[in-house]
Formats: C-alpha cells, structure tokens, sequence
C-alpha cells in the first residue's frame, strides 16, 4: 500500500529539508530491506520472537551512513 515507500521518501525529504544533501543514488537493494526489518519488527514480536528493535539511534547512524556514502 505504499506506506514503507512514503516514511522512506519522507524521511529523505525531512534530511533535506534540514540542509542535508539528497543523495545522488540509493542503494535500492539496501534500502528495501531496511524498510522492510523496520516494518516486521512488531510482526516478529507479536509471534513471540524476541526481537531486537532498531533503537532512533539505529536509524540515524543508517540515514547518516546513506547520506555519506553516496555523495
């Protein structure tokens, strides 16, 4: 339904707008199962997996790690 594709446009559209730099190209591959374990997180859990979620801090070190290796 697109959700996952917004909250990753969104996301680049925020850094953006905060004064950092579009990247040039996206790991498509990469990104796609970023999104992807992001999402599933609470499916897992509701399974009774233990799960390790993504803490914010996650997150950005893997927003700043994309800005930076693709400009």
């Amino acid at each position: 339904d697109g959700t996952k594709r917004t909250a990753f446009a969104s996301a680049l559209y925020f850094l953006e707008r905060s004064g950092h730099p579009r990247p040039h190209t996206i790991p498509i591959e990469q990104a796609i199962r970023f999104c992807l374990d992001l999402a599933e997180e609470n499916a897992r859990k509701s399974r009774g997996e233990v799960i390790q979620p993504k803490t914010i801090g996650a997150i950005a070190d893997w927003f700043r790690q994309l800005l930076h290796t693709t400009l």
